[in-house]
């Protein structure tokens, strides 16, 4: 049986409350970035335990679809975890009194 937090309508409501964009704008045949990024997480979340078909029909989309959109949110939280771990390994490193005042550029 599925729990409310299972549910399609309840997942995206909490992705688009996070996003701050209209529930029923997901559902639409649009190209948007915001909404396409909203259906990829969605993607990510629910085909934990949801078939592709599945996950699909609930947007109107195609298995393949799903699956892309599963595969480029999954791409993108890497690439931010590995720029995330570079900033955080380089930013102790940086004199930023000696940035704002020009002087890492002089030689």
């Amino acid at each position: 049986m599925e729990s409310i937090n299972e549910k399609p309508e309840f997942i995206f409501a909490q992705i688009c409350g996070f996003f701050n964009i209209d529930l029923e704008s997901v559902y639409k045949k649009t190209r948007f970035r915001t909404n396409v990024e909203v259906r990829q997480i969605y993607f990510a979340i629910a085909t934990t335990s949801n078939s592709l078909r599945s996950v699909g029909n609930v947007v109107s989309l195609t298995h393949s679809t799903v699956l892309y959109g599963r595969n480029n949110a999954t791409q993108v939280k890497q690439i931010k975890n590995k720029l995330k771990k570079v900033v955080d390994e380089l930013y102790p490193k940086i004199d930023f009194e000696k940035l704002v005042r020009g002087e890492l550029w002089e030689h």
